[in-house]
């Protein structure tokens, strides 16, 4: 498999739907390192960060989360969503149209 410099990028730097959609709905998240999601994550706080791939240890990181710990994260998501939404976005898209 050719693992040329554009795949590293193309790998590290997606935001999926599933994302957004879970913040739009106020639900805290469970990732493993994955770029651009992970920095949202550290922003917002919404969610927690695995360091490996390895299932075990994210289940011993979703164990370790305490009641309080969930709810926090679910407040930050609702907090996030006034600023990760299709609105805002648009305005920004509109905003560098308008620019051109």
């Amino acid at each position: 498999i050719d693992m040329g410099p554009g795949v590293y990028f193309n790998l590290r730097s997606p935001l999926p739907n599933k994302c957004f959609d879970y913040v739009a709905a106020g639900l805290a998240v469970a990732i493993n390192d994955m770029g651009e999601m992970s920095s949202l994550i550290r922003e917002y706080g919404f969610g927690v960060i695995c360091p490996s791939n390895d299932p075990r240890q994210m289940a011993d990181l979703l164990n370790a989360l305490t009641v309080e710990d969930i709810d926090l994260m679910k407040r930050n998501a609702i907090i996030a969503r006034q600023e990760l939404n299709a609105d805002k976005e648009m305005e920004k898209l509109l905003g560098l149209y308008r620019s051109l």
